[in-house]
């Protein structure tokens, strides 16, 4: 028997591996669900990187910034097994959350996330609740880095 959540993580990999259409995004995000998927620190990152000037990005790219990020070293250190462990909890559990509530679409021919339509609201969350929302600059704050790991 399978639960909700397990059932919304499957259809939100269908949809993150195909592309989301508008009429599958949900228009009714509320605080609380910005919030839960706000509350891993690799999707803050992801966030706060799209709506900060940064509209797509490819999901490479992304992970080897978040990797070199949690383990506080230059992007040119970060090893390919750890570039490919962030990427690999990106593309299977934290980008379809994100495509779930419309935040991000994410092409599966080239591999990139754009930002989307609930964006907006995302980065007014964000911006409300006094989080900075830059991310080059911002290497001196550690508090978003979660420790290493291969998991999600």
């Amino acid at each position: 028997m399978h639960d909700e959540n397990e059932n919304e993580s499957v259809g939100a990999e269908r949809r993150a591996a195909v592309g989301t259409d508008e009429g599958e995004v949900r228009t009714d995000l509320d605080l609380g669900a910005v919030l839960r998927v706000l509350d891993h620190p690799r999707r803050r990152y992801l966030v706060t990187t799209l709506v900060n000037g940064r509209s797509e990005a490819p999901l490479a790219e992304l992970a080897t910034e978040i990797a070199a990020r949690e383990r506080d070293k230059p992007v040119t250190d970060v090893t390919p097994r750890e570039r490919a462990s962030v990427h690999t909890s990106l593309h299977h559990s934290h980008v379809p959350r994100l495509v779930d509530l419309g935040i991000v679409t994410y092409d599966a021919d080239d591999e990139s996330v754009v930002s989307a339509t609930n964006a907006d609201r995302v980065r007014s969350v964000l911006h409300s609740a006094g989080v900075a929302l830059t991310t080059e600059s911002d290497e001196s704050h550690t508090e978003d880095r979660p420790a290493p790991s291969d998991g999600e």
